[in-house]
């Protein structure tokens, strides 16, 4: 997946300003992802502590199979988490990625950042990267995140491609497009930026 995203689109909804991902945030990212709250929720998670030299080499040779954002808190630009798309192995969804999601910072947990940010990733993934679905993945047993799929329209259904131990779940965009009117659209900074071209 080719996304050509600009360095300068940023999403902004009422407390929160998504930006992406670049190299300086290598530290937070690290610190972040070697919580073993973090680790727990990971697909695949590493037998040993995530170095700033590993995370660095991931990450440029994954900007063009991927995109990450950033979550901060609007009115101070303090980091709190990380939300991301990559593309799906499930074909049958057609033009599909995964997202992933985390709240990195334990004291922003519980506060609604997740279900905002969410709305905000999911009007950009359907309105500007014109996805036909998102899938979400999730621990079978990490229900949180489910709860928050499920009022959005996700569906649960059953696939070869993940571990047993995850449960996966599926947004089609004209579910999307039904609902999202009922939603606060996020501002974007610098529009004509954003995207010149989409490949799979």
């Amino acid at each position: 997946m080719s996304t050509n995203l600009s360095p300068h689109a940023v999403l902004i909804t009422e407390r929160l300003r998504m930006r992406p991902m670049t190299e300086h945030d290598t530290d937070l990212v690290v610190a972040w992802r070697n919580q073993e709250r973090i680790k727990d929720i990971l697909e695949y998670p590493p037998d040993s502590d995530l170095t700033a030299e590993q995370h660095r080499d991931w990450f440029f040779k994954t900007r063009n199979t991927r995109i990450d954002y950033v979550l901060c808190l609007r009115s101070c630009h303090t980091p709190i988490g990380v939300w991301s798309l990559k593309k799906s192995g499930e074909e049958r969804f057609g033009y599909a990625c995964e997202q992933g999601r985390y709240i990195g910072d334990t004291a922003f947990l519980g506060k609604g950042y997740a279900r905002e940010a969410s709305v905000a990733w999911m009007w950009f993934a359907f309105t500007l990267l014109k996805l036909d679905a998102i899938v979400s993945l999730h621990k079978i047993d990490n229900l949180a995140p489910q709860h928050i799929n499920a009022s959005f329209g996700f569906e649960y259904f059953s696939s070869a491609a993940y571990s047993e131990r995850f449960t996966t779940m599926v947004l089609h965009r004209h579910v999307w497009n039904q609902n999202c009117s009922t939603y606060a659209t996020p501002t974007i900074e610098r529009p004509e930026e954003i995207f010149t071209n989409k490949e799979v």
